[in-house]
């Protein structure tokens, strides 16, 4: 027999009272003066023997109705009336989710998340199934669930354990967001698996910066049956500053950039300076540049840039060091050439040619030489070296022979037909063939673009809704085409009434890309638009590269690579002297996992790019955690497996209790017992009164001087 509430079970106590009253001595019931007797001392009457217990079966009754209460209030049930199945205790799933960004590099922080770590798996009970996952900018399984090598939990516990001793931070930004949403995916998606879902917890070891990228949680459903404990951990010492090199590509060379130095604000001091270094670490004279940053604001100084060796800025006076550097190497002004086939003369400002040129201007990172061969001329393609070939006029057989090796070799052709004979000829080069001749529209009709693919890097440059609307743009004259059927094609605009109006072919390495509209102005609005450099930029960038586009990374960012001439080796060295080899199919390079100077080796060419710590990394104030909450995030602890199992059998002991509800006979019996004792109580007062003489007996006492006489 079990109690439901055993507590009651210390009314039990109570059975002594009756007992204690039994024992007590009851004085005479009727006393008597006696004047005559005021002169003698009282003296007690002497006992003749103990006191017992008498009246036993009254006892007995009443001692019976306490244990009945006591036993009432206690609910008793009986589980051996239940035919059950021993319980069986179910584990919990639980996920630990490490930090491992860059701000983790705080002093202290790392320390905690250890001692934590710790004390998180010396918590767990046997049944637990445990697995580790570390994230920064992406989740990185560390043991999971899909781990073959540790199938009982006890293993795999003691796997993660190993795991978590080794985890270092890393130099990532924080993407929270989608690591909490893919851990509970994965959480979620293991736990169907099994016939009983067990209960699933994410235990987030993190320092809860406000940088921290969430957005990965604004379209992801947060599972019912995943709640998250969080862990939160912070630095010794509070506070951060941080700089960033402000200047656009316009002003990558300029003798005094910008630079700004940002200061967190839990930040005990504002005193900080700012200088150039070289990779040695060597501090230029005389060019370090105070600056006062208050706590929670940003400051923006020029610095002049004392020499080429000086490679990255030094922020001093930062008690979190992580990111006291950024690195800005001197970008190489790129030498880029087209060659233009057509008729048009430079200075006529009807021409397609007039237009190219002053689009495809100087800048102070590119320089674009643009040369005019007549499309009767040999094109001479290996002398100039083109990074892009734009035709408007047919060509010659022996330039089309050229201009398929061109493309066979990985270069890029951009054909405008301006005239019914290019239309025409475009089948040698994409096999495409016009369906008529570029005719006018009747006056006030003119064609829009429509459908454009902004994930193209020919458009991705305009993708942002600022400059996503081409409405404005009408095209008065175009050729019209079928749709290319042709392998590896990809439509990237189309006009408004269906026809594709832009594409991009793959011919051997290289690509042709054909506009079926020009930019005169008696064609189009083209030209005259906001969209036009834009354009043929991204269009000039699909070419074959000499270098890098670009010089500027944050960490873990995919760096595009050029497309190299056939033989030629490249190789990578990271800022800690690895070197990665690039094969010839790679078109990118995704090694940048940490800060630093970075080196491409491409034969006798060698260009540098910088890689940094993103700049929302050194947003280090603490996060509400009801920012969680708000995104869908369930945030609590789940019981322990024991707790779970004791909640379970005290619902079925409710259970049985209200079912089998043994209380009600235990207080019948002790209505039955209180009925019995009160009859047998009256019945024994009876029995004594009878037993009792009419009159009250005198005990007289005589002292000792007086029993023997004076």
């Amino acid at each position: 027999m079990s109690f439901l509430t055993p507590l009651y079970l210390l009314g039990l106590a109570a059975i002594s009272l009756p007992i204690l009253f039994h024992l007590i001595r009851r004085n005479p019931r009727q006393e008597r003066v006696f004047s005559s007797l005021m002169f003698l001392s009282p003296s007690p009457p002497r006992l003749t023997r103990r006191s017992r217990l008498d009246q036993l079966i009254l006892l007995a009754l009443r001692a019976a109705i306490l244990v009945a209460l006591a036993a009432a209030f206690a609910r008793p049930l009986l589980r051996w009336l239940e035919q059950r199945t021993p319980d069986k205790r179910q584990g919990r799933h639980v996920a630990l989710l490490v930090d491992t960004s860059a701000s983790m590099r705080r002093d202290g922080v790392w320390e905690q998340v250890r001692r934590r770590l710790t004390e998180t798996l010396d918590g767990l009970e046997p049944e637990d199934d445990v697995a580790l996952f570390a994230f920064d900018n992406r989740l990185h399984p560390i043991v999971d669930w899909n781990d073959k090598t540790s199938l009982d939990h006890a293993a795999r516990q003691s796997s993660v354990r190993r795991a978590a001793a080794r985890l270092e931070p890393a130099w990532g930004r924080t993407a929270l967001g989608t690591a909490l949403a893919e851990t509970a995916e994965t959480l979620h998606a293991a736990t169907d698996q099994q016939a009983a879902r067990a209960s699933c917890q994410i235990v987030l070891f993190s320092d809860l910066q406000r940088g921290a990228d969430v957005t990965g949680l604004q379209t992801a459903i947060w599972p019912d049956d995943v709640s998250v404990a969080v862990l939160e951990v912070s630095p010794r010492r509070p506070g951060n500053a941080s700089l960033q090199l402000l200047t656009d590509a316009a002003e990558d060379n300029a003798a005094e950039p910008r630079v700004r130095v940002s200061n967190a604000g839990d930040s005990l001091r504002e005193q900080f300076t700012v200088h150039w270094s070289d990779a040695t670490g060597q501090t230029m004279e005389g060019k370090s540049v105070p600056v006062l940053v208050p706590p929670g604001q940003s400051r923006v100084v020029r610095l002049a840039r004392p020499e080429a060796k000086s490679d990255r800025l030094v922020l001093q006076g930062d008690e979190s060091p992580f990111d006291n550097l950024f690195f800005a190497p001197i970008a190489r002004k790129a030498s880029d050439g087209v060659v233009y086939i057509g008729k048009d003369d430079a200075s006529d400002a009807k021409g397609l040619l007039y237009y190219l040129q002053r689009a495809l201007a100087e800048t102070p990172l590119r320089e674009v030489t643009v040369v005019a061969v007549p499309p009767d001329q040999p094109l001479e393609l290996a002398r100039h070296q083109p990074r892009l070939v734009v035709i408007t006029e047919p060509v010659t057989t022996e330039n089309r022979t050229g201009l398929q090796q061109y493309l066979q070799g990985g270069g890029t052709v951009f054909v405008v037909p301006a005239s019914t004979d290019v239309a025409t000829a475009l089948a040698d080069l994409t096999g495409a063939t016009p369906q008529t001749t570029a005719a006018s529209r009747a006056m006030g009709e003119y064609a829009l673009l429509s459908d454009l693919d902004f994930s193209h890097p020919v458009l991705a440059a305009l993708a942002s809704p600022r400059y996503s609307d081409f409405t404005k743009i009408r095209f008065w004259r175009h050729a019209r085409f079928a749709d290319p059927e042709n392998a590896g094609v990809r439509i990237l605009a189309r006009f408004d009434d269906g026809d594709p109006a832009l594409w991009q072919q793959t011919t051997g390495k290289g690509r042709v890309l054909v506009l079926a509209g020009s930019w005169r102005p008696q064609d189009s609005q083209l030209a005259l638009s906001s969209k036009f450099v834009p354009l043929l930029f991204g269009i000039l960038e699909q070419g074959t590269p000499h270098g890098l586009s670009r010089t500027d990374y944050r960490v873990s960012d995919p760096v595009p690579l050029p497309t190299l001439p056939e033989g030629i080796v490249a190789a990578v060295t990271r800022p800690d002297l690895r070197v990665s080899r690039i094969s010839a199919d790679e078109r990118q390079f995704s090694g940048t996992d940490q800060p630093g100077i970075y080196r491409l080796q491409a034969d006798q060419d060698q260009q540098a790019f910088a890689v940094n710590i993103a700049a929302r990394e050194s947003d280090t104030m603490p996060m509400d955690v009801d920012q969680l909450e708000q995104l869908g995030v369930r945030v609590g602890n789940r019981p322990r497996p024991s707790q779970v199992a004791a909640d379970w059998r005290r619902l079925r002991d409710r259970e049985l209790e209200e079912r089998q509800k043994a209380w009600h006979w235990l207080l019948a019996a002790a209505l039955l017992l209180l009925a019995g004792e009160g009859w047998w109580a009256i019945r024994q007062a009876h029995a004594v009164a009878a037993r009792e003489p009419a009159a009250p007996l005198l005990h007289l006492q005589v002292p000792e001087h007086l029993e023997n006489g004076p």
